[in-house]
């Protein structure tokens, strides 16, 4: 965790938290012309990484949100400047425990102690909704998830400014209208509701509990609150931890484990969980990977698969008249001066997993993403269907996270046989009752 002193609020009045976040999108704007220049220039970072990490770990949010993205995209900003964001994933300033203690009481209508047979004071997470604290309910070890206070509103805030995010929502286009902002906010509001979470956490178990590798931790269903979710323990390494100490056969394994749960979400379920950031995977030295935090999914109905699954097999058949239509049908092309040869050239490289009878993630394979996109013709072509929000960041996150293991592995076979499986549209589950308040 953080040294520095535990917070007791969240900026979330308009004013202040509008000038923070304006800011911040400036540094980063700097943070991400000095990615390019330095290429070039070869002359050391101006942005001052840990000030920058700072302040977005007190604003939370969407803010953080950002940055934790940051820490992991390959090639998107100055290596120095990612290092000091990486801790954004899990180690972020948390909030006082006399604040903690207000929210468990408001939620309960309890003190902690009444609550829980233990409850640590220090949580062992931070990140930019809530915090995790380490508990024990009888014999069974939990972890506490605390929503911070005022979040929600500040995230309201940060949603009427979105033009300063307009990166994060379309990841390169220059599109955040107002279908796509909608899809933002409605995928934000569902992550700041834990009897949500807790309910789509609880289905992915479900579905999951006999996948080799794969760990969904159990849900407490009838401890769960609107800000407070209470999951099983689990006990294994951070992803730094694992790349660190991880051997390589056991890193492939998990890569292969998340690349499938991924791929069968989608394709077979019609599921995405929509966070893919370091922070929230857990290791066992064996390979096998905890899966965490399903705050934000996106379901997909029967004829969107339909239709990406036939947008793949021209990919895979190389056929450039058919991947076109179907593109075109998925609502991508925003201009009749629309570049296709371009954007051709972006989808093949996002194959090359696929379509590869052995492929290794490298942290240059995934940085090329970001290059591709900077010199991309259609910039300003792009638009950007809702659907499409949360994969974009599979795309781009996905590859990075991987790179990080150096995962080998033949990750084409597990992807067709997602899209050559049977469509079984799995529905939203509905939200956990919690008590009558």
């Amino acid at each position: 965790m953080s040294e520095k002193p535990h917070l007791k609020g969240i900026a979330s009045r308009w004013a202040r938290r509008t000038l923070d976040t304006a800011r911040a999108g400036a540094t980063l704007g700097v943070a991400a012309s000095r990615a390019v220049a330095d290429k070039v220039l070869d002359r050391e970072d101006t942005v001052d990484g840990d000030a920058f990490a700072d302040r977005l770990d007190e604003l939370k949010g969407l803010s953080m949100k950002l940055g934790q993205m940051m820490s992991y995209l390959d090639g998107a900003i100055p290596p120095a400047v990612q290092t000091s964001l990486k801790r954004l994933q899990h180690r972020s300033r948390a909030m006082d425990w006399s604040v903690v203690e207000g929210i468990l009481r408001d939620q309960y209508g309890a003190d902690a102690a009444n609550v829980f047979d233990a409850l640590e004071q220090e949580p062992f997470a931070a990140a930019s909704i809530g915090q995790v604290h380490r508990g024990r309910i009888g014999d069974r070890a939990v972890a506490v998830k605390v929503q911070y206070p005022e979040i929600s509103k500040a995230i309201t805030v940060d949603l009427e400014n979105i033009g300063k995010f307009a990166g994060l929502a379309s990841l390169g286009t220059a599109v955040a209208s107002g279908p796509l902002i909608e899809e933002l906010r409605a995928r934000l509001r569902e992550e700041c509701d834990y009897l949500q979470e807790g309910a789509h956490q609880s289905l992915f178990r479900r579905l999951y509990a006999h996948e080799p590798g794969v760990i969904v931790p159990e849900v407490f269903e009838g401890m769960v609150r609107e800000r407070v979710l209470v999951t099983g323990f689990v006990g294994a390494w951070s992803f730094d931890e694992f790349v660190e100490h991880g051997t390589p056969e056991a890193k492939n394994a998990a890569a292969l484990a998340i690349w499938r749960v991924v791929w069968k979400s989608i394709f077979q379920y019609g599921l995405f969980n929509g966070d893919p950031h370091p922070g929230n995977y857990r290791f066992r030295p064996s390979g096998e990977v905890a899966l965490l935090d399903f705050g934000c999914v996106r379901t997909f109905d029967e004829a969107f698969l339909t239709r990406w699954r036939r947008f793949a097999h021209a990919v895979r058949e190389d056929d450039f008249a058919t991947w076109k239509e179907v593109y075109r049908e998925f609502g991508f092309v925003g201009s009749s001066r629309y570049d296709y040869d371009s954007m051709w050239t972006f989808v093949r490289y996002l194959y090359e997993p696929m379509l590869a009878p052995r492929f290794t993630f490298t942290r240059e394979h995934a940085a090329r993403a970001i290059h591709l996109a900077k010199a991309d013709k259609n910039l300003l072509r792009t638009a950007m269907p809702p659907e499409w929000l949360l994969l974009n960041r599979l795309q781009w996150g996905l590859f990075s996270l991987l790179a990080r293991l150096d995962a080998t592995g033949d990750f084409g076979a597990p992807f067709w046989a997602a899209i050559e499986g049977t469509i079984e549209v799995v529905p939203r589950p509905a939200r956990l009752s919690g008590p009558a308040r």
